[in-house]
C-alpha cells in the first residue's frame, strides 16, 4: 500500500528552534509511516507559489497546520478610531501563509490538525471553534519528547491512514445516493454533454416514429 501523504504548512523557519521543531515533525510523520510534504523542505516551488501549493495538496490526504510567530508587537491599537479601539500589547502573529493553507486543505475536504505556538494571537481559521483539533506548545526540537503530545500526532496520523478525504469520495457513485447527490458531482462539461446526449436520443426516437423502440425512448424521455 502506497504511503499517506502529509501536507505540513509552516513558514520558512528563520530561528533554530524553529527549524529543529520542523525537522523533529517531519521525523514523527515518517515514523507513522506518513510521507511529509513540506515547501522548501521536501519539494520546491519552480513557479507560482500558489499553484505548487495547490498541486502538492492534491497529492495529500491530510495537512498540519504549523503556526508560529512570525511578526512581533510590542504595542499598538485594535480598531483604531473607532468606538471599538482598544490597546494591544506584546501580541504575536503567524504567517498569513497558515490562514491561506489551511483554507486550501478545508476546500479539499483533509483532516486537519492545527499545531499553534503558546501566546500566539488566535484569529480567522487558527481558533478553537473550527472542525479540527489544536495542539498548543513551545515550538522546539523537543516538543514531541512530550508523550501527551506524541501520541495526539500519531493518532491523527492513524486516522489519516483510514480515512478518505472527502474530494475522493465525490467520484465514487452508490445505489443510496440521491438525483442530488449525483448531480453535484457534475462538471459543467459533463452536464452539457449529457444533455446533448439525451437530446439525441430524443430526436432519434421521433424520427423513427410509432416502432416499438420510438415509443421505448419517447416514454422514457417523458418520465425523466
Amino acid at each position: 500500500m502506497a504511503k499517506k501523504n502529509v501536507f505540513i504548512s509552516m513558514g520558512n523557519p528563520y530561528t533554530e528552534s524553529q527549524g529543529k521543531f520542523l525537522d523533529a515533525l517531519i521525523d514523527l510523520l515518517r515514523a507513522c509511516d506518513i510521507e511529509p510534504r513540506a515547501i522548501n523542505k521536501t519539494d520546491y516551488s519552480t513557479g507560482s507559489p500558489l499553484k505548487d501549493i495547490s498541486r502538492i495538496m492534491r497529492e495529500c490526504q491530510g495537512a498540519i497546520i504549523v503556526a508560529c510567530e512570525r511578526t512581533y508587537f510590542d504595542s499598538g491599537l485594535e480598531k483604531r478610531r473607532s468606538p471599538q479601539e482598544k490597546p494591544l500589547a506584546s501580541v504575536r502573529y503567524t504567517t498569513p501563509w497558515s490562514q491561506i493553507e489551511s483554507s486550501m486543505a478545508f476546500a479539499l475536504g483533509m483532516p486537519i490538525i492545527v499545531i499553534m505556538e503558546n501566546g500566539l494571537r488566535e484569529e480567522g481559521l487558527l481558533e478553537e471553534k473550527y472542525d479540527w483539533y489544536i495542539e498548543r506548545l513551545d515550538i522546539s526540537g523537543d516538543a514531541f519528547l512530550q508523550k501527551d503530545v506524541r501520541s495526539r500526532i500519531m493518532a491523527w496520523c492513524r486516522r489519516v491512514q483510514t480515512e478518505t478525504p472527502a474530494r475522493e469520495q465525490r467520484g465514487h457513485i452508490t445505489a443510496e445516493m440521491t438525483i442530488f447527490e449525483l448531480g453535484q458531482m457534475l462538471t459543467i462539461k459533463t452536464a452539457i454533454g449529457l444533455v446533448v446526449a439525451l437530446f439525441a436520443i430524443f430526436v432519434f426516437g421521433v424520427l423513427i416514429g410509432r416502432s416499438s423502440f420510438g415509443d421505448f425512448i419517447l416514454a422514457l424521455m417523458g418520465k425523466l
